[in-house]
């Protein structure tokens, strides 16, 4: 194993193992949103005083997660599309990467679970990943590259809107089985 050149650790090492399925990676947006998550979570453990999380932990946290988000690192996230159904190998994985990157400014080093995931679980960060990605790419792909999504709330568009949700009201009014009488 050449782990040197990985910024993962072991958690990931065993879920890309154990995971081989699709041999695709889960779309790195969704790590760098949970890196943006991790980010501002780091913050507000400092400043609650968690243990472990002082400011220079804290702040080597968010100078790790600014690269994951600027995209420098997309390379160390090959957790694959299919994988446990909360998350936690992807969650796990990012905790790998900003610790290693972290540890290397801060003296007693930075701990994936104890202080990059603190306060986190995997069944609040990776659903709020998954929507802070799937907006973003809404964003920066979908409205961007479809003219007419980008006036959604033009006089016009909410007129049309309006129309078309007539016309399937209609048609579900004609479509849809008569009431049985009440006794």
């Amino acid at each position: 194993m050449d782990a040197p050149q990985r910024l993962w650790g072991p958690q990931t090492e065993l879920a890309v193992g154990n995971f081989p399925i699709a041999r695709r990676p889960l779309d790195v947006r969704i790590a760098k949103a949970l890196a943006r998550i991790k980010r501002h979570a780091a913050a507000v453990n400092a400043a609650e005083a968690v243990p472990g999380v002082t400011d220079a932990v804290a702040s080597a946290i968010a100078d790790a997660a600014r690269r994951v988000e600027a995209g420098e690192l997309d390379e160390h996230f090959p957790i694959d599309v299919f994988q446990t159904g909360s998350g936690t190998s992807t969650n796990m994985n990012v905790n790998e990467v900003l610790s290693t990157l972290a540890s290397a400014t801060v003296a007693d080093g930075v701990h994936p679970n104890d202080h990059v995931n603190a306060s986190q679980s995997s069944n609040d960060v990776f659903p709020s990943a998954v929507q802070l990605a799937a907006l973003r790419a809404v964003a920066s792909d979908l409205v961007p590259g479809h003219p007419t999504l980008g006036d959604v709330d033009s006089p016009q568009a909410l007129a049309d809107y309006q129309a078309t949700k007539r016309a399937h009201k209609a048609e579900w009014a004609k479509t849809r089985p008569p009431k049985q009488p009440t006794r």
